[in-house]
C-alpha cells in the first residue's frame, strides 16, 4: 500500500459510498478492496459506517464523533503499525520463499 491509499483509507468517509457512482466513493471502494478481506472468505469481518453506533476498541465503547484520549489514540496507531509490519514480513518472507525447494538443504 502506498502512502497515499494509507492517508485515504484512514480518513475515508464510509457515507460516501452510499451516494452511489462518484468519482470519491469508487476510489473508496478500491482502497477498502485492497484492505478488506472477501467476505467469502471471511464472513465474520463486515463493514459498517462509524455513524451507526459507539466505535469498540479493545472492549471499550467510544462515542461517534468524538476523538479517544491521546494515549488511547498512540494505542490503537501502535496496533495498526504492528499488525502491517506482520503482514509486510509475511509478505517478503513468502515472495523470498517462492521459489525454495524444501529438499535442497543447501538451499535452506
Amino acid at each position: 500500500m502506498s502512502n497515499q491509499n494509507w492517508r485515504t483509507f484512514l480518513t475515508i468517509d464510509l457515507n460516501v459510498l452510499e451516494k452511489g457512482e462518484t468519482k470519491a466513493a469508487n476510489h473508496c471502494r478500491e482502497i477498502l478492496d485492497k484492505l478488506i478481506p472477501k467476505s467469502d472468505l471471511y464472513p465474520e469481518v463486515k463493514m459498517r459506517s462509524t455513524f451507526n453506533g459507539p466505535l469498540v476498541w479493545q472492549g471499550k465503547e467510544y462515542p461517534p464523533g468524538v476523538l479517544p484520549s491521546d494515549d488511547v489514540i498512540w494505542q490503537i496507531l501502535w496496533e495498526l503499525y504492528e499488525v502491517n509490519f506482520v503482514h509486510e514480513l509475511l509478505s517478503l518472507d513468502r515472495r523470498a520463499c517462492a521459489n525454495l525447494d524444501l529438499s535442497d538443504t543447501a538451499q535452506l
